[in-house]
């Protein structure tokens, strides 16, 4: 044995009165007993505990949880079959190496926590890793917090289990939380000033199939995710202030009761379901994150307000790298960087599941789309009442904002570059389907095609069938490069007395051949260029 090895040993025999050392545990820890040397906190081994990874220390760590504030766990392996509870004004600090472990047997056949913290506030937990083995049949996680103000994770590593869930005292549900933030009565049962920092989790082989999440924030305010990296669960970061759908709680007469988030620096890689979304949340930034390989969506705001996405890098999210769905307001990607490696996977899209208008302002603003296969889609499966797409750049990327009962929609100042062959769409920009007087812009947008493409692709589609409007569309200092048709317009007005009016404002001259216009409907439609009526 190891000069090293023989002196911790004997320290130890000495001073806990062992005659021998505790058993080998797996990969032996070397870091310094004395790390902490605030008199504030107390030394666990100290009362006699050690981290052997071989013996059930959860009555003894309880007991010390319940008379001390200030606690301290040296390195070592410390085996739980039960949850610890916390109490207020607590801190439990690790080493860095500080390892706890769950029981295999420990409540069989039902979720397994570390730490719960109930209706409890001041709570800081840091540098301590919660490990469990992968098992099919029940969801582990390391924190779960019922009601909880202040509260502090920092370096926490979570091995094969979620790292935190939080929820409102006595899980009500969305009916039972107070709609006035910051008021004595939405503190009585919600959470409140939660940091989460520089943490690492990573769930087990079942996790994508189950019910465990990295971190789950349900009717939290004011909390932060920053510099931390979360991989192989259902969700990645999941905030929840009620159930979007507007058949639930997602009216948007209803109050968004999850707001004032910030995740930031934030790894999400291979889940199941979303990287970093949420329901019902307001004021809400997801920033310099990077999400990859989402089974379901990248960044997705579901019927969030004033929320945004900006200098963020998320690569292959099946329904969308970027999304929203539902009933929003006033919603921001920015500076984004999308890439697609299947091109049947969206860059981005809005859902919505009614036909309502009222999924509100959605701007995507100074993205980069690209595909790096085929050509990749930015499109809609459901209405919006105010879409801007201004100042993008993207690669082998077209764009269809066309869905029932939109209203207005702003395409501007955009790049295309398409080196694909064979687009397997007949545009590069489709817009349409506004309604209730409904108009499109699209402005200054420069599109350049250096790939052979079939006959009937056209630069410009515009589609529309408005039963009792007349909706315009503008069409202004566009640069198209490598394609012959410009514009496509289709009016399928239902009622006579209606008319879609296109203008078309241009330096250049364009060949009868560049333009098609169709009538569909029961009404007709008119052209302007430069001003004037074409016949």
């Amino acid at each position: 044995m190891k000069s090293w090895m023989l002196i911790i040993t004997l320290y130890l025999a000495g001073f806990f009165g062992y005659e021998k050392a505790a058993p080998e545990m797996p990969h032996r820890l070397k870091v310094s007993l004395s790390q902490y040397s605030d008199q504030d906190f107390v030394n666990v081994q100290t009362l006699g505990i050690l981290g052997d990874s071989m013996v059930d220390q959860s009555e003894a760590i309880q007991q010390i949880l319940q008379q001390y504030d200030q606690v301290y766990f040296p390195p070592g392996y410390y085996l739980l079959s039960k949850s610890m509870a916390m109490k207020d004004s607590q801190t439990l600090r690790g080493s860095g190496h500080t390892v706890f472990l769950m029981e295999e047997k420990s409540q069989p056949g039902r979720d397994f926590v570390f730490f719960t913290i109930d209706s409890k506030k001041d709570i800081t937990i840091r540098d301590i890793q919660f490990q469990a083995k992968d098992i099919p049949t029940r969801a582990v996680i390391a924190i779960r917090a019922t009601h909880v103000m202040h509260l502090t994770l920092k370096k926490i590593k979570a091995i094969n289990c979620g790292l935190l869930e939080t929820w409102p005292a006595g899980r009500v549900p969305y009916a039972g939380v107070p709609a006035e933030f910051y008021s004595d009565a939405f503190y009585k049962v919600s959470n409140a000033f939660v940091d989460i920092d520089s943490c690492y989790g990573t769930g087990s082989e079942s996790s994508m199939t189950e019910r465990t999440h990295g971190i789950l924030l349900y009717y939290a305010s004011d909390w932060k995710i920053t510099r931390s990296e979360l991989s192989g669960y259902n969700h990645g970061v999941v905030w929840w202030g009620g159930d979007s759908d507007p058949r639930r709680d997602g009216d948007t007469v209803k109050i968004r009761k999850c707001q004032n988030g910030l995740v930031s620096r934030v790894n999400v890689d291979r889940v199941r379901g979303g990287g970093i979304w949420g329901s019902m949340g307001q004021q809400i930034t997801v920033r310099d994150c990077i999400v990859s390989n989402c089974h379901d969506v990248g960044i997705d705001f579901e019927g969030c307000y004033d929320s945004q996405a900006i200098d963020n890098i998320v690569t292959d999210g099946r329904n969308g790298c970027i999304a929203v769905f539902h009933y929003n307001k006033n919603i921001l990607f920015r500076d984004n960087r999308l890439v697609v490696n299947n091109p049947k996977y969206p860059l981005a899209c809005i859902y919505n599941a009614a036909q309502r208008q009222d999924n509100g302002k959605v701007v995507f603003s100074d993205n980069a789309f690209t595909a790096t296969r085929g050509v990749g889609l930015i499109k809609q499966q459901g209405p919006s009442r105010h879409i801007e797409f201004v100042k993008n750049r993207l690669h082998n990327v077209v764009v269809n904002f066309s869905f029932n009962n939109n209203q207005f929609i702003l395409i501007k100042e955009n790049t295309f570059r398409i080196t694909q062959d064979s687009i397997p769409y007949d545009y590069i920009i489709k817009a349409g389907q506004t309604h209730f007087g409904g108009t499109i812009r699209i402005e200054k947008n420069k599109i350049s095609n250096m790939a052979a493409q079939k006959e009937s692709l056209y630069a410009l589609s515009i589609y529309k069938s408005d039963y009792n409007s007349s909706p315009v569309n503008h069409i202004s200092g566009n640069k198209m490069k490598g394609i012959a048709r410009q514009l496509k317009v289709e009016w399928a007005g239902g009622n006579r007395g209606t008319v879609l009016k296109t203008y078309m404002d241009t330096n250049r001259k364009v060949p009868a051949s560049a333009i098609k216009q169709i009538d569909s409907g029961k009404a007709g439609s008119e052209l302007y260029i430069n001003g004037s009526r074409q016949p």
